[in-house]
């Protein structure tokens, strides 16, 4: 086995395998390859193509490579798992990035307990933005808690809104340095879709719940409204449930209907909690990985039975089919005796012969319509038995 393997060839390899099955054959771990890969900006197929390609649908063909115009091109050590390079330069975020972020190898995604900060700075990434862009303190439902319609799945009163943005604009900065990427995700059972960070192929979501406490008696507070005739009414209004206060991070993965979360408690917030986060996603990514491939696996056996049982019903129809030619091959030349029958008997007939004196071409015009429709004449001319395998 080389050491060492040009872009070119590491290329050629994972678009003529999986990336799991090129890693093997390498003696490395699948991520340590598709970590490269996407610092060494080699294509790598997406989501999906070997079971389409599996399966006999259209997948795309392997790319070119882009030129690399920053120094020496890389090449993928097998000694080291994952060859160090500098990525090529990328335009300035308007997000600055916190310093811990700046610290991490870009082939390592965790972080180290005192390497941790939280982000203090007042620009976020556009989806944060977005998440938040309707925030209205009028608008909280019984349990005190305002809903984001878009961006991040967030459940929280607005008093906590600047915690929740810190938070998410801490964890973007985290990874997206490390080369992840914010993507839309739309699961088959719910209309709208929400971002998701997308690591080494994972792709990871985050979202913020609030819990509310409950009062008993529920709590008295004095509101208005105003009524019919344009006079503001004042009365006293029961209020059951109030924001406690407290956040829950859930991180999930995609592919996994169980999740992680980190709460605030007596002991920790969750800022404090962020610290594991590393080994959080890392738990999910691997689990997730797992999951996705068993669930491929799964529906490639169940193509093959599909097929298998497609084609025994392909294997009946056509037996049918034969059989069905065979008849009605059968029946026509049966009744083609009776005309030839007809005409053996017209042409011994001597009053017909005497009475018609061109006799001989209507014989051999009717001869030979006959001839036209006998299966066994066209037997004779070329064409296949009746009933023959295909």
């Amino acid at each position: 086995m080389r050491e060492k393997y040009s872009r070119q060839e590491i290329l050629d390899l994972i678009w003529a395998l999986p990336i799991s099955k090129v890693s093997s054959q390498l003696g490395i771990a699948d991520s340590a390859l598709s970590k490269w890969c996407s610092t060494a900006d080699v294509p790598k197929p997406p989501m999906g193509h070997w079971i389409k390609k599996e399966l006999g649908k259209p997948v795309p063909e392997k790319p070119l490579l882009n030129a690399w115009n920053d120094g020496d091109e890389p090449e993928f050590s097998t000694l080291n798992n994952l060859q160090k390079i500098k990525k090529p330069a990328k335009p300035k975020s308007l997000v600055k990035p916190i310093p811990a972020a700046e610290t991490l190898e870009a082939s390592d995604f965790s972080l180290a307990e005192d390497e941790f900060s939280i982000y203090q700075g007042r620009s976020f990434h556009p989806v944060i933005e977005q998440t938040f862009k309707d925030l209205d303190k009028s608008k909280t439902n019984r349990f005190g808690r305002w809903e984001s319609a878009s961006g991040f799945d967030v459940q929280i009163s607005p008093d906590n809104t600047p915690r929740a943005k810190r938070i998410l604009q801490t964890i973007l900065n985290i990874y997206l340095n490390k080369g992840a990427e914010v993507k839309n995700y739309q699961r088959w059972s719910n209309s709208s879709s929400r971002p998701v960070l997308v690591i080494d192929g994972e792709s990871i979501q985050f979202s913020f719940y609030e819990t509310a406490t409950r009062h008993i008696p529920p709590l008295r507070r004095q509101s208005s409204y105003m009524s019919y005739d344009g006079n503001r009414r004042t009365y006293m209004a029961s209020i059951d449930y109030t924001a406690s206060g407290k956040l829950e991070l859930k991180i999930s993965h995609v592919d996994l209907y169980s999740e992680r979360t980190l709460k605030d408690s007596s002991n920790k917030s969750v800022e404090e909690g962020l610290s594991a986060i590393s080994e959080i996603v890392s738990d999910l990514m691997v689990r997730g990985r797992a999951e996705r491939i068993e669930r491929e696996a799964k529906e490639l056996e169940r193509e093959r039975l599909r097929k298998i049982e497609q084609n025994k019903a392909d294997e009946i129809e056509r037996k049918k089919r034969q059989w069905q030619e065979l008849q009605e091959n059968a029946s026509e030349w049966a009744a083609l005796q009776e005309i030839r029958a007809f005409i053996n008997a017209v042409k011994a007939d001597r009053y017909f012969r005497k009475k018609h004196p061109d006799w001989r071409l209507w014989v051999s015009w009717a001869s030979d319509q006959v001839n036209r429709r006998d299966p066994i004449y066209k037997i004779r001319n070329g064409k296949a038995l009746p009933g023959t395998p295909i």
